[in-house]
């Protein structure tokens, strides 16, 4: 096989970048150790392996290395998800059901059809009432791969060759939620182990006038964070219920003052723009 020249070789590195980027607009995760790592999906990544590997066999190691060094990668992969479209004709209604208490906590959401499951996992928080303080993953059947996936936040020990983790911001809830493949999984904080059944009820034309994502319904109020999960949230309901339990004070103290387990009012969910979470959570501070 004949050889290239360095130039010809700088040129398909150049390509492979801008198809790379233009393509699937792969975004960075940042540690807070300041560490980045380039998400994208394991078949660009089998390319990225090949291109590199045809590349490094028609040029010196020295000259493998100044290409390398030349190549702007990290400016490009500095894009989060793109603003929403407003322009969205479907409107997809869930149930979101904590699993594991009695009796149940539970919302009604209806969000737009074109929502990512980034935006679908501001929406349960918001509507549930955490705080987003801690990792999620869905868990769905895929419609493609015929097997269940997990979309998520990739942790930096996902970040590897062997990551199975899909990026929320980067899949549609439209490609996976469909009448006959309704359910997910969807758990928060993987120490107190949240554990929700996510239930597509049903997919409807958009009404106009009316804003988009809305909690029509739900009851009882979301557990407080940090309190040992199911079983600690359990504890908890005991304590409270008992006046005269000598852990009352001291537990009602550590809670919100007007706590009250069955009180949920739909009324007073709101919403947060789910591209302004993720710039809060992922992008660069404005002092970079």
């Amino acid at each position: 096989m004949d050889s290239i020249s360095s130039a010809e070789a700088k040129k398909k590195l150049d390509l492979l970048i801008e198809s790379v980027i233009s393509e699937n607009k792969p975004c960075i995760i940042r540690s807070k150790k300041g560490g980045e790592a380039v998400l994208i999906s394991a078949e660009e990544f089998e390319w990225v392996q090949q291109t590199m590997a045809l590349i490094s066999n028609f040029v010196n190691d020295e000259e493998f290395k100044q290409l390398l060094e030349s190549a702007d990668f990290g400016a490009a992969f500095d894009e989060g998800p793109e603003p929403l479209k407003t322009d969205f004709i479907q409107v997809y209604q869930f149930k979101v059901a904590l699993k594991g208490i009695q009796p149940p906590i539970w919302r009604r959401i209806q969000v737009p059809g074109n929502y990512s499951f980034w935006d679908l996992h501001v929406a349960i928080q918001d509507a549930m009432g955490w705080y987003d303080s801690h990792l999620h993953e869905f868990l769905i059947h895929s419609p493609n791969s015929g097997h269940q996936e997990r979309i998520g936040i990739p942790s930096e020990d996902d970040l590897g060759y062997d990551d199975d983790m899909i990026p929320g911001w980067k899949v549609d809830i439209s490609d996976y939620f469909y009448l006959e493949n309704p359910k997910a999984i969807y758990l928060y904080d993987f120490g107190d182990d949240w554990e929700h059944t996510v239930t597509l009820e049903k997919i409807l034309k958009r009404e106009k006038g009316k804003q988009y994502p809305v909690c029509l319904k739900g009851k009882r109020a979301c557990p407080p964070e940090e309190c040992g999960g199911v079983w600690g949230y359990k504890d908890i309901l005991e304590i409270i219920s008992d006046p005269d339990h000598e852990e009352r004070d001291e537990l009602m103290e550590w809670l919100e003052e007007d706590f009250d387990p069955e009180a949920f009012d739909p009324a007073s969910v709101e919403f947060d723009d789910p591209r302004e979470r993720w710039d809060f959570a992922f992008g660069e501070d404005e002092d970079d």
